[in-house]
């Protein structure tokens, strides 16, 4: 009945012929129709998102950066109103180790390459929808965006910048290469039985390698200090490089005093690239990957690849920590101090008071080292 309500009402006010010609040859049901459609669709992106078929989002002519940051957000494995809550869940306890809560039951354990992929899709998309460029952050003068809209988008940017940061330690954190280790559920592993899970413990020596060795193109061996005067093995190869991948690259394997058990290992493998100042960085690996990177009879974690370049590990965690901090200071959520005060406590946590624009190995070696064993 609607439609002929309108109709009629269109016949009286303007006659047939002004429903045919109106504007130099437009049409009012066209206008009525297109307006119908546009609306239909953007009712059938918010459908879509909250069904979780993000795929069908992501292919919508109607959908805004903002629905399309969701749904990468979502295809990540995340949903946004369940962080929200553990943030704000976390921020109402004293003294919660937020990197053990985090990394155990907000990043689910089959994180991988594809759920950073997913992150920095979603990053780019709000910062879209913030009318700024993805490359530089400085602000688009062909968008013309609402402060609320900015502030919405920053929110956003921020929720997904924590996750990213966390993820990446999450999915970094090595799988041990002997046979017992080979299926062992991330964190689970502590065959020195002193609370921390081997696979952090090796990341944390690897960070500690970085921070405190000149490594050079030599192959080298030596203790990492990990933490409370815990030192384990560690040696490096040679420089190599790996088919398929751009780059140069030096393996490191750290052996975990203790008796491996079944299901946990005692050595561990990551990979450090060589910088064009000949500096040595450890590399973001996709380490709970089934697929690895072959050179001789030596098998490595594979390096996650972005820009051509290899993905730095620790850069992707203090630019995510240091991002989300700046977005929620700017942004929409500076009016809930719950919410931002976790974000705050977060990046500190992981890089200190020191210097707020940066997160050194060293720092995140520490902070991963809060981290128990499940």
């Amino acid at each position: 009945m609607k439609g002929r309500n309108l109709l009629l009402a269109l016949f009286i006010a303007g006659g047939i012929s002004s429903m045919y010609s109106c504007g130099g040859g437009g049409n009012v049901f066209d206008s009525v129709a297109d307006k119908n459609s546009t609306e239909a669709c953007k009712f059938q992106v918010s459908q879509d998102l909250d069904k979780g078929r993000y795929d069908a989002v992501l292919n919508s002519a109607c959908a805004t950066h903002m629905d399309r940051g969701a749904a990468y957000f979502g295809k990540a494995g995340f949903d946004v109103n369940d962080v929200i809550d553990r943030l704000i869940e976390a921020g109402g306890k004293q003294n919660v180790n937020s990197i053990d809560t985090y990394v155990k039951d907000l990043i689910p354990d089959d994180v991988n390459e594809d759920t950073l992929k997913y992150l920095d899709n979603a990053i780019r998309e709000y910062t879209l929808a913030a009318g700024e460029n993805p490359q530089s952050q400085s602000l688009l003068e062909s968008q013309q965006v609402q402060a609320s809209a900015v502030r919405d988008a920053r929110f956003y940017r921020s929720i997904v910048s924590m996750a990213r940061g966390v993820a990446t330690i999450k999915v970094v954190t090595p799988v041990s290469t002997t046979t017992a280790g080979t299926n062992a559920r991330p964190l689970s592993c502590d065959i020195n039985n002193n609370r921390i899970p081997d696979d952090i413990e090796a990341l944390a020596c690897a960070l500690y390698v970085q921070h405190s060795v000149n490594l050079t193109s030599a192959a080298t061996s030596g203790a990492c200090n990990v933490r409370d005067n815990l030192s384990y093995n560690y040696s490096t190869t040679t420089d190599f490089t790996l088919s398929n991948r751009p780059g140069t690259y030096k393996g490191i394997t750290v052996n975990i005093s203790g008796t491996p058990t079944t299901g946990c290992g005692s050595e561990y493998r990551l990979l450090f690239y060589k910088r064009q100042d000949n500096t040595y960085r450890l590399a973001a690996t996709n380490s709970r990957s089934n697929q690895v990177c072959s050179i001789g009879n030596q098998q490595w974690p594979c390096p996650i690849i972005r820009n051509n370049n290899p993905l730095d590990f620790v850069d992707t965690v203090s630019n995510s920590f240091v991002r989300m901090v700046d977005d929620i200071a700017r942004s929409i959520a500076s009016t809930n101090p719950d919410l931002r005060r976790e974000i705050e406590r977060i990046k500190q946590d992981a890089c200190g008071p020191v210097n707020p624009n940066e997160c050194t190995a060293d720092e995140i070696r520490n902070y991963i080292n809060r981290i128990t064993r499940r």
